[in-house]
């Protein structure tokens, strides 16, 4: 099966979405789930006018699929359709993901290029292919997609990025406003309410890594556990990636405790160790969620944070060991 394969599924999906008569669509909080849903959102209503749809932005250990479900850039146990890139739970007819297609490099195609390929003519004709850009620069796939994004700057997408990051937890709707709006790239990274929010995330990003050493808590083997206050719970994918720059060869483990959880988000740039599968482990055996990619992943589970760093210690002791 290749890449041919990826491209009838992707087919089949737009046509089994559009004979539906109600969705619920599911979108991971981030900017490759969130911008995946608007896009899905915007074409299929086209396709579709008629069509019931309510969206939804959540953590994928909120999400109870049922068979109405669309869940983009998340995959849970249950019925319901799947959009998503990451190594799959599922793998029914209605799931629509490169690792059950691609044989080489599956991890090359995110999500909102899985929904570019539902859509592919008609994106294109729109004018919308720097909106489907900004999914492949958040997740890191922008490089090997380039030929699709002919003539479109990175440096702009990454601007238009990290505005959206910064604005994306408490402004969804703002967000989502937005990239409704304008038509082009140039038109969005200048937008004032975007500019300002980045700017104030950017302010209490500093001040926190200024105070990095306070929420230092102890190093596990490969491991540096950070823990912060749940009211910076946004800043811990951030502050875990600004601190693997800085130890190249250890795992960074930024992460806080709220109602009985533990949340914790991992990095490494220089290290052997495939935090996707350390992830899913641990969460696995607690019921929690987890997963992502071998060189940043996250989890949430119903532990306390000592007690899940005592336990991704010993899923990459022994993982290393196999």
């Amino acid at each position: 099966m290749g890449f041919a394969d990826l491209m009838k599924r992707a087919s089949e999906m737009r046509e089994k979405l559009s004979n539906s008569k109600r969705l619920e669509l599911y979108a991971d909080t981030d900017v490759d789930g969130f911008v995946s849903m608007y896009l899905l959102t915007k074409y299929l209503k086209k396709e579709a006018p008629f069509l019931r749809i309510r969206m939804h932005v959540v953590k994928r250990h909120n999400v109870h699929p049922d068979k109405r479900s669309v869940l983009l850039d998340m995959d849970v146990e249950g019925s319901g359709f799947v959009i998503d890139h990451h190594k799959p739970v599922s793998r029914h007819d209605n799931v629509l993901n490169p690792y059950l297609f691609v044989n080489s490099e599956p991890h090359i195609y995110n999500t909102g290029f899985l929904v570019y390929l539902m859509y592919r003519r008609e994106i294109n004709s729109s004018g919308d292919l720097w909106k489907v850009a900004l999914t492949s620069i958040a997740d890191s796939t922008f490089d090997s997609l380039r030929r699709y994004y002919y003539g479109i700057e990175k440096k702009k997408l990454d601007t238009a990025v990290k505005l959206i990051g910064a604005s994306l937890p408490n402004y969804y709707s703002e967000v989502y406003k937005r990239l409704m709006v304008y038509s082009t790239l140039d038109q969005f990274i200048r937008d004032d309410f975007l500019v300002r929010q980045r700017e104030e995330f950017k302010r209490t990003l500093k001040r926190l890594i200024n105070r990095i050493n306070a929420f230092f808590k102890y190093k596990l083997g490969p491991v540096r556990f950070y823990q912060i206050d749940p009211q910076y719970k946004r800043y811990k994918s951030p502050l875990a990636g600004v601190l693997s720059k800085k130890y190249k060869h250890d795992v960074v483990a930024v992460g806080y405790e709220e109602n009985g959880e533990a949340v914790l988000s991992l990095r490494c740039k220089g290290c052997s160790e495939n935090l996707d599968v350390v992830c899913r482990s641990v969460a696995r055996k607690y019921g929690g969620r987890g997963g992502g990619h071998p060189g940043a992943a996250a989890l949430r589970v119903p532990l306390s944070f000592d007690e899940v760093a005592e336990e991704l210690y010993s899923a990459i002791l022994s993982i290393n060991n196999a």
